[in-house]
């Protein structure tokens, strides 16, 4: 039997709305609140709950109340949501590889304007930290992405010093990939296709 998630628990999805959690959480509430539990007993003699019916039944309680006080913040709810997309990725075998950030190649690329060949930004180029997927794309970090992760996994407010500098000149931009954060890794989908990357340190 799979362990249910807290969506499970409010018979509601992961991009339910916070109006659509909260009418979930009180119709359940009402259902298993140990009150209402009571309260069915004494109008009818001939229910019996057994005791292993009415543990069940608490526990249900407790298991919605708990779901509720978590997905009910907006912070807290981010948080589970990166931590139940870590967990489907580590379930799932589309992991490509484990890496650090120092096997990634840090490399520029030059910000021009095609059509007037003007510098987009005052340095002429920005940073970003590539690593090659199988398939021929990329899994790719900004700089600041990766200095910022970094940062957390140092548990230091200051930057580290950057790597040297590579000449090779990237294909291919920042926007192409999606990055998920969690405490400890960050995990990078392939521009091209479904597998991802998980960067620890």
């Amino acid at each position: 039997m799979t362990t249910r998630n807290y969506y499970d628990i409010l018979n509601a999805k992961p991009n339910s709305t916070i109006d659509e959690l909260k009418a979930n959480y009180k119709q359940l509430i009402l259902q298993y609140h140990p009150d209402k539990l009571v309260q069915h007993q004494q109008e009818d003699e001939l229910l019996v709950l057994d005791m292993a019916t009415d543990e069940r039944s608490t526990q249900e309680f407790v298991d919605i109340t708990e779901a509720w006080n978590c997905l009910k913040d907006p912070i807290k709810r981010k948080e589970y949501d990166a931590q139940l997309m870590l967990s489907k990725f580590h379930m799932h075998s589309n992991t490509y590889a484990t890496i650090t950030l120092n096997d990634m190649k840090r490399t520029y690329h030059k910000t021009r304007n095609i059509d007037t060949n003007e510098s987009l930004l005052p340095d002429d180029y920005y940073y970003y930290y590539a690593y090659d997927c199988r398939c021929g794309g990329q899994y790719i970090i900004d700089d600041d992405s990766a200095e910022q992760f970094r940062r957390k996994h140092n548990n230091d407010d200051a930057a580290p010093p950057r790597t040297q500098n590579n000449d090779d000149v990237g294909e291919g931009g920042v926007g192409g990939s999606d990055v998920y954060e969690e405490i400890g890794e960050l995990i990078v989908e392939c521009n091209e296709c479904s597998l991802v990357i998980i960067l620890n340190g």
